[in-house]
């Protein structure tokens, strides 16, 4: 996922960036083997093929920066993502279509280390 951020420096040691996101979500649900309580007709047991979808996805994140040394910084980022996804199956009673909505909250604590910075005299 691509996008636009932006940074602010709150202090010399303190800054906050965040971002919008978009691209191309992949997702996939396992093989599955069902074998309901029940069966009159048919075997007590079907098959459920994996599925996969590359679908649509916005995000949007930001992320704490504290300034450790001129090269060095520690993150703490928070991400959020949504996806409309399509997943199709082959089932007993034949190919089946299930739409569902995915969200994920993603975090993470960053150790930034910073080689070469045009902005700042070496």
């Amino acid at each position: 996922m691509a996008g636009p951020a932006r940074q602010w420096n709150l202090s010399n040691t303190i800054s906050i960036e965040t971002q919008l996101a978009a691209g191309i979500f992949y997702s996939s649900t396992p093989y599955q083997l069902y074998k309901p309580d029940y069966a009159m007709i048919a075997d007590s047991w079907y098959e459920i093929t994996a599925s996969s979808d590359l679908s649509f996805a916005l995000g949007a994140g930001v992320r704490f920066i504290y300034k450790l040394s001129p090269c060095h910084s520690l993150g703490i980022q928070g991400q959020l993502m949504h996806s409309a996804v399509s997943f199709e199956f082959n089932s007993l009673q034949g190919p089946r279509t299930d739409q569902r909505n995915i969200t994920m909250v993603n975090s993470s604590l960053s150790l930034i280390i910073r080689i070469i910075s045009p902005w700042q005299e070496l």
